[in-house]
């Protein structure tokens, strides 16, 4: 018997999605960008109260030195939802040793000062100062924050006008904020996501790229100067010409023996160079030694013995705390550290 015909072929074509769908679709949310920001200041200007009342929502009255914490808490910024780290860092001074981890994929900085301490307003900027020092460039995504603004006006030490008169000096964003009445404290954090973006529009490395490639002339920057030449014409002159890099090695007993590096002059010659860096005492976190963040409070001391080629042996120099460590251990084991001791000398004296 014959076979019925089986009906034409036809391309599956999907429904047209209705008009509600297309508005659901049309509308969805664009993706979280991830961004990294670390909080910096002196000690006790509030840097982990502003933190806490910012992801929490509550202020933390009593104070104990802080180490280091990291929160996270997602920020809206011109319709875009920004995934931010916050890393709470422990108080700097002037003789601070920032940590290398400080600086490795962070996109911009939030320095905080107590507007009842004029030596944390100071502070600001000697540890911008250290932050570009660090990075080796000459600006970076940075707002600055004066904490405490609920202080009575006889307790202030800082002034609004010195704050607004600070920002415009350095180029960053500013505003004052208390994070005890939660008072502009999400407006601090959301000028710092606005300070990045100004970065990144404005040239820095985006999202994405895991590198950048940059002209040699580019990486000297404004350390180029005019000098003249034979009959009078100027050239430029490039200062790192007439300087070495040496290699930092530590003792082998550390797990990482690739300390760092450091700049020398090679104007004096090699042999001079050499003497100069015998006897330099560098000081390195022992974290970065042994792979163990939880040692980022031991700092340990190298000194330079022996220069061999474009390599600087050292040799341990010495143990010490960061004095964040020493502050919370006194404030901890304060109850338990009295003791007394009685020495008796040669001349027979006494000495309690």
């Amino acid at each position: 018997l014959p076979l019925p015909e089986s009906p034409p072929f036809t391309q599956y074509t999907p429904p047209r999605p209705s008009r509600l769908d297309r508005k659901s679709s049309d509308t969805m949310p664009p993706q979280q960008k991830q961004r990294k920001m670390a909080i910096v200041g002196s000690r006790s200007v509030g840097k982990s109260s502003l933190t806490v009342q910012f992801v929490d929502g509550h202020f933390v009255d009593s104070y104990y030195p802080t180490i280091e914490n990291t929160f996270s808490k997602v920020i809206k910024h011109k319709n875009q939802d920004f995934a931010v780290e916050i890393i709470d860092t422990a108080g700097q001074d002037e003789y601070t040793i920032l940590n290398s981890k400080h600086f490795i994929g962070i996109h911009g900085y939030m320095i905080v000062y107590s507007v009842g301490s004029k030596q944390s307003f100071e502070m600001v900027r000697i540890i911008r100062d250290k932050i570009l020092n660090h990075m080796g460039a000459e600006s970076v995504p940075l707002i600055i924050v004066g904490n405490k603004s609920d202080l009575r006006p006889e307790q202030r030490q800082v002034k609004p006008e010195d704050g607004r008169k600070l920002a415009e000096e350095l180029n960053c964003g500013w505003t004052e904020a208390s994070a005890r009445f939660n008072e502009n404290v999400g407006k601090a954090f959301e000028g710092m996501v606005a300070e990045i973006e100004k970065g990144q529009e404005a040239g820095q490395p985006k999202e994405g790229k895991n590198c950048i490639v940059i002209d040699a002339n580019m990486a000297v920057g404004k350390n180029k100067r005019l000098s003249k030449g034979k009959k009078g014409l100027k050239k430029r002159t490039d200062p790192f010409a007439k300087k070495d890099w040496y290699n930092l090695k530590a003792p082998s007993t550390f797990a990482i023996r690739d300390v760092g590096k450091t700049l020398v002059n090679r104007t004096t010659g090699l042999k001079n160079a050499n003497d100069a860096l015998k006897g330099r005492i560098f000081e390195v976190s022992l974290a970065d030694l042994q792979k163990d963040e939880d040692h980022s409070f031991r700092k340990v001391r190298l000194r330079v013995d022996e220069v061999q080629g474009k390599n600087c042996l050292t040799n341990f120099h010495g143990l010490d705390f960061t004095s964040d460590k020493l502050r919370s251990l006194v404030r901890k084991w304060q109850s338990l550290i009295e003791a007394n001791v009685v020495v008796k000398t040669t001349d027979d004296y006494l000495l309690r």
